[in-house]
């Protein structure tokens, strides 16, 4: 059945860019047409969405042809589709639409794919494991439990041992959901099967996509057995070895102290400062952001200010009071309590609103926290599906707190929390935390980190403690849910270890 679609009627360039942006991102086979024309690809790095004055300018070029048009809004948007109106250059409005070609096979056709894989699936195991027994194997969608319908599972008993099961088609567009979908089969079969106990997890990839998962898994608990296999084309299975396969990749840039302003700048900054709506964060590349309640409008050097949402301009004498009515107007719609609760820049980035209040009052998440200094995006976690914001933080026995916030229901979030904590003791066991600057002068405790989930108290998704339940002890973390009025501010509704249930 096809998801509702919604009339939209969003104008600002910025918003325009970070919905199409994030639309794409979720599509396998993404294309853009207009009214009797042919679909043209958007392939990644053969197209660019960019907001400019007058609209945000669509550019689109490669083998199909090619496409410039400005787009002044969006009309309409479902899971689906986004249709907008556009404008050819010195021409006439016209219409476009983005859609995923993947998904526009029928649901007849989709069902098929996956009935055909899960057949796939099954003559894979049965030469790779010729001796074991398998149950049907499904892809349905079970919505109450959640589970996906995007990966194929099953159980196998092996040699007297049962086993849960669960296979990435080799067309999936992405692996990264798959070990959570397959530690809820995991759980969901150890309740199921009273007779027989549950050995562990075998799952199952496409050969080359398995890095992440293979570093996941050493830190999942031992009182169960998980194993990650991988298939090529022919659907020749091979172990791969968490302890070989997971490599991290991680690497922490410089971090520069925070800059001297000659006078003139910090005369500036004194005065954009005496507005309470306005934050001054340090940035690692040394550099002062100007944010209101989490979006910059402008950075600040030691000679040098530039302001500006999408394009920066430097500021002088002449546009200094341009800059202080952006910070004005960026305080007056983005509020607690808006007069338009839909106005795009009241909607636009929620995670750094959060960050903001947590940067304002960490000890309200969490009182054993210091409240400065306080880290963005210390290591990068490539190739991953990220949609929280990472922050990096220390107590008051100097031990590292990595903090994940969310302000949406995020199935995932327990394993992208440990993405980043594990980029974070890696950094931190080869000492290049401290030697990059980070902490400077500061005791940083040898024990690894913390890990820390924040998100508004019935945003946390009801797997959470499922997944929770699975990681090792070695890892502390905690759930801090905060009250719904976290934009006004912050307030622990609860604070929980590891899997408890509030």
């Amino acid at each position: 059945m096809r998801s509702a679609a919604h009339r939209r009627t969003d104008a600002d360039p910025a918003a325009i860019r970070d919905l199409l942006e994030s639309f794409l991102a979720t599509c396998r086979d993404p294309v853009v047409v207009e009214p009797g024309e042919k679909p043209l690809a958007l392939e990644q790095g053969q197209y660019s969405i960019e907001p400019s004055p007058g609209g945000c300018l669509l550019e689109v070029w490669g083998e199909d042809g090619s496409l410039v048009r400005r787009i002044s809004a969006v009309s309409l948007q479902s899971a689906d589709r986004v249709e907008v109106e556009a404008r050819r250059f010195g021409g006439s409005s016209l219409c476009l639409a983005f859609y995923d070609r993947s998904r526009a096979a029928s649901a007849a056709q989709r069902a098929a794919e996956r009935r055909a894989f899960a057949k796939t699936f099954r003559r894979m195991l049965q030469r790779g494991f010729p001796d074991a027994t398998l149950s049907p194997l499904t892809s349905a969608a079970d919505l109450p439990r959640s589970l996906s319908p995007l990966y194929t599972r099953g159980k196998m008993l092996d040699q007297g041992r049962l086993w849960a099961v669960i296979a990435a088609p080799e067309h999936a567009a992405s692996t990264s959901g798959l070990l959570t979908y397959g530690l809820i089969w995991l759980a969901l079969l150890r309740e199921r099967e009273r007779r027989r106990p549950i050995t562990g997890l075998r799952i199952f990839m496409p050969r080359g996509k398995e890095a992440q998962t293979a570093a996941r898994l050493p830190w999942l608990t031992p009182e169960l057995r998980f194993e990650l296999w991988t298939f090529d084309r022919r659907g020749e299975l091979q172990r791969a070895e968490p302890e070989t396969g997971g490599n991290l990749q991680a690497q922490a840039a410089r971090c520069f102290p925070p800059p001297r302003a000659d006078q003139k700048t910090a005369d500036r900054l004194a005065e954009i400062l005496a507005r309470t709506d306005v934050d001054a964060t340090p940035l690692p590349e040394g550099v002062v952001s100007l944010r209101v309640r989490g979006i910059e409008f402008a950075q600040a050097a030691r000679s040098v200010m530039t302001f500006g949402l999408d394009s920066r301009t430097t500021v002088d004498d002449s546009n200094f009071p341009e800059l202080l009515r952006l910070a004005e107007r960026l305080a007056r719609f983005r509020r607690p309590a808006p007069d338009d609760p839909l106005n795009p820049l009241y909607t636009r980035y929620p995670e750094r609103w959060l960050e903001s209040q947590f940067r304002r009052d960490p000890q309200a998440v969490d009182p054993s926290l210091v409240p400065t200094p306080i880290y963005s995006h210390v290591a990068a976690v490539a190739g991953t599906e990220r949609g929280v914001l990472d922050l990096l933080a220390h107590d008051v026995d100097g031990r590292l707190t990595v903090v994940e916030l969310k302000t949406s229901e995020d199935i995932h979030l327990p394993l992208q929390g440990l993405d980043y904590w594990l980029r974070i003791r890696l950094l931190h066991k080869r000492g290049e935390l401290t030697s990059q600057g980070y902490f400077e002068g500061l005791p940083v405790a040898p024990a690894p980190p913390r890990l820390l989930l924040v998100s508004p108290a019935l945003e946390f998704h009801p797997t959470t403690e499922t997944i929770l339940s699975f990681l090792s002890e070695e890892i502390a973390v905690e759930r801090v849910g905060l009250s719904g009025d976290w934009r006004r501010r912050l307030e622990a509704s609860f604070r929980l270890r590891g899997a408890e249930r509030p």
